[in-house]
């Protein structure tokens, strides 16, 4: 089974801080871009030189003070400060100073801690035969990184995109905003879509999509020679089949749209023509059979005549194995392969 799997990742910057006349004494940093829960703010010090009674004073911006003491810090150590902050952006003044210094160390920084940035992905939203993908997330995004992989684990889209405005969405119960994405429709079907978003300040999070493909086992319906019509006596089949497929509807449990296929094959005897108009027709009739009785998803339909023969003949041969119908349960259209040539499908009504 196929399936979709978010994962939540944030991005932690550090920032560089000049080091003045006292860079030759130590190297400093500030890990100033933090996810709420996950890590807290903090000033780096790695000290070149042994470093004594080590002290710094900071003021936010708020009027909270924050105090620093180290009485040694060893020449090659690295001395982390960790401090707490509220959520949001918050800048800081003070100063750095230790024995033996000529003058403080002035520092000024900021310093923002977000909660998870949030992204959701729905079924009805993704569409990645006709390359768009809809989303929503908790707050605005700057970038949607797409990489696009066929069934061969060969690239078939890599990029970045500007996300745009998505209308089609509206706001649910929490405040989400609605974007869509939109990409070159993909050459081959997709073995796996992953859409990452960051925020305007580095923050990501990202989804991994494999579409699923399902062929549902079934009683082949027999047809009067040359005719389509579905006879009374082969309905039970179909319902037999339609039973089949909700319960495997029921199993997926996947955030993709599902839709089913109907692939219709001839023999041999006739021309092609001809076969391809029959399987067509054929296909068609099932399709329309499953959409009267209530399958739930869209069904689309094709015939390839005898274009795909699970048994190889001679022409004009009969051969039952060969008059067989293909049903699909997938998240995208099957095709082009060996076993739908083309991807011509239409949709049942």
């Amino acid at each position: 089974m196929r399936f979709v799997r978010i994962f939540s990742i944030c991005t932690i910057i550090v920032f560089g801080v000049a080091l003045g006349a006292q860079q030759s004494a130590f190297r400093f940093r500030v890990r100033n871009r933090v996810l709420a829960g996950r890590q807290k703010p903090a000033l780096v010090l790695q000290a070149n030189n042994t470093m004594e009674d080590v002290r710094i004073r900071l003021t936010r911006s708020d009027g909270k003070h924050l105090s620093f003491n180290a009485a040694r810090i060893d020449a090659g150590e690295t001395r982390v400060f960790e401090f707490n902050q509220p959520k949001g952006r918050f800048s800081y003044q003070g100063k750095l100073t230790a024995k033996g210094m000529d003058q403080p160390f002035v520092l000024t920084f900021d310093c923002l801690v977000v909660g998870p940035l949030k992204l959701r992905v729905t079924k009805a939203g993704v569409d990645l035969a006709n390359g768009v993908i809809h989303f929503q997330v908790n707050r605005p995004v700057a970038v949607a990184k797409l990489k696009i992989l066929d069934k061969d684990h060969q690239t078939l889209y890599q990029g970045d995109l500007t996300p745009k405005q998505d209308l089609t969405v509206g706001r649910g119960r929490r405040v989400l905003l609605a974007y869509k994405v939109v990409f070159p429709r993909p050459a081959r079907p997709v073995g796996m879509a992953q859409l990452e978003v960051l925020d305007r300040d580095g923050f990501y999070t990202g989804v991994q999509m494999m579409p699923f493909f399902v062929q549902i086992p079934h009683q082949e319906v027999e047809f009067d020679f040359g005719k389509w019509n579905i006879r009374a006596d082969q309905e039970p089949k179909l319902k037999q089949s339609l039973v089949t497929i909700r319960n495997a509807l029921k199993k997926l449990k996947t955030d993709f749209k599902a839709r089913l296929y109907i692939a219709g094959y001839t023999d041999t005897v006739g021309s092609d023509a001809d076969n391809l108009r029959l399987s067509t027709n054929r296909a068609r009739a099932i399709a329309q059979w499953f959409v009267r009785h209530g399958v739930g998803v869209p069904v689309f339909y094709q015939g390839f005549g005898e274009k795909v023969l699970q048994v190889a003949t001679p022409d004009n041969t009969p051969e039952s194995r060969n008059r067989r119908v293909v049903y699909v349960l997938a998240a995208q259209a099957p095709g082009p392969d060996r076993n739908f040539p083309t991807t011509k499908w239409r949709r049942a009504r």
